[in-house]
């Protein structure tokens, strides 16, 4: 005797199937973002620091952003001291204005 599975108990058991392989992955995925923030701020650490204060940071910036843990992302790090700088630079013009 054999069961057939209804349509929507086979679209459960992918469903189900998904999250457990997404659950495993995960670290794995987590690791190459890692590897791969890694690479990029290597990279940056190479360019001056009239490069890097250009694009707003300075190599302080990415030695603080490599300090992270592993699964942290620097990204956040690193855009949350440029914008910090722009506005900084905003006040203190709108300062001289007044």
């Amino acid at each position: 005797m054999t069961i057939a599975c209804a349509p929507s108990s086979a679209r459960t058991s992918k469903a189900v199937a998904g999250t457990i392989v997404r659950t495993l992955a995960w670290p794995f995925v987590a690791l190459a973002r890692a590897i791969e923030a890694r690479r990029q701020i290597a990279q940056m650490a190479q360019l001056s620091d009239y490069m890097l204060k250009d694009i707003g940071l300075q190599r302080q910036d990415l030695q603080d952003a490599a300090s992270l843990s592993p699964f942290a992302d620097p990204t956040r790090l690193l855009v949350s001291r440029v914008v910090e700088r722009r506005a900084a630079r905003f006040l203190s013009r709108e300062r001289k204005k007044n």
